[in-house]
């Protein structure tokens, strides 16, 4: 069993580490595609997880400057406790605001334990010992466990660009992801804080777990169709996957039909949508056709749906298979209802 324990519900707002920590996951880290769930403030300050909760990515975020390694040893110790508990913690990582020169061999922003000098790696060492030792009521001096050295030796460490536009943009699969000024991602990351901010106010403190599929039971989680929902929505100034409203300019193509063939026809409309947004297999080239939509638009905005649809390269709708003509038709209206 899991004791859940160290929340941070009293905390007024999430740190921006936090949500660092989250895009990290997200956008950034190797196996980003592979996390379907981000658990906010429940097995640690961010943990990213699979659609079925049978693999943890978990990440600690401190965001202080010039810390010692004996202070990055501390840090490492909800890591620890996780590494060693029955729960599929298979990923580790520490996302630091910087680690000074003088501590490390081969400085880049993603590195192990190898990249620290040998002194600071006995350093990191001790403070995780001594911090464990203290939490768990154990005399340091008498102290064995194997166990660290393997931990230390598969922790992923990181350093943050503390650039929120950045870390946002990471999600984001446009060629040009200056379609929008740096403003516009900042306020993403800011509204993606405030999700998180308003998880970390339920209380689970002490609340134990059987299995990890358990966790999901508290709704302490962001998913990623979540973010990428989004980030469409603000990129074109509506709610796109909205089941009711039918956008101006597809009413050409509803008008001869009855009630109900034309609820079927939206609702297929909808559909199509929602399977083509929501599959990380494809979502680069999904990325690509959005961006193409939008160009297209704001190149002409007088220039009709059909027209509009016509211009957009062929491969670029080849590659999104999942949107039929009609349904990229009623696509094009809801992009132009939002942006004009």
């Amino acid at each position: 069993m899991y004791i859940i324990k160290s929340t941070e519900q009293n905390r007024e707002k999430a740190s921006d580490f936090e949500t660092f920590s989250l895009l990290y996951l997200l956008g950034i880290h190797n196996d980003h595609n592979s996390i379907d769930l981000v658990l906010i403030d429940c097995l640690n300050d961010v943990t990213g997880t699979n659609k079925t909760v049978t693999e943890f990515w978990d990440i600690q975020s401190k965001g202080h400057k010039k810390v010692t390694p004996l202070q990055i040893g501390e840090f490492l110790v909800t890591l620890y406790e996780n590494y060693i508990s029955q729960f599929p913690f298979k990923h580790l990582i520490l996302l630091l605001e910087d680690v000074q020169d003088i501590h490390i061999v081969n400085k880049t922003n993603y590195f192990d334990i190898e990249n620290y000098t040998a002194q600071s790696k006995l350093k990191i060492r001790e403070g995780l010992t001594r911090e464990y030792c203290r939490r768990q009521k154990i005399d340091v001096a008498s102290f064995v466990d194997k166990r660290i050295d393997t931990f230390l030796s598969i922790v992923e460490f990181s350093v943050s660009s503390k650039d929120k536009a950045e870390y946002v943009k990471q999600i984001v699969d446009f060629k040009n992801k200056d379609i929008k000024p740096g403003a516009f991602y900042i306020e993403i990351f800011n509204e993606i804080r405030g999700m998180q901010d308003s998880l970390k106010s339920i209380n689970v403190e002490s609340k134990p777990i059987e299995k990890p599929i358990d966790v999901l039971q508290f709704k302490k989680y962001i998913s990623r169709d979540q973010i990428v929902a989004l980030l469409i929505n603000r990129f074109i100034g509506i709610d796109l996957f909205n089941n009711i409203s039918i956008p101006i300019e597809f009413t050409e193509y509803t008008k001869d039909l009855s009630f109900e063939d034309m609820r079927d026809l939206v609702q297929d409309c909808n559909s199509d949508l929602c399977r083509t947004y929501f599959n990380k297999n494809n979502k680069i080239n999904t990325w690509y056709l959005l961006e193409a939509v939008i160009k297209e638009i704001l190149a002409n905005k007088n220039m009709s749906v059909d027209d509009i649809a016509k211009n957009i390269p062929i491969t670029t709708l080849s590659n999104v298979p999942t949107l039929k003509p009609i349904s990229l038709n009623f696509f094009i209206a809801r992009v132009k209802d939002g942006l004009l």
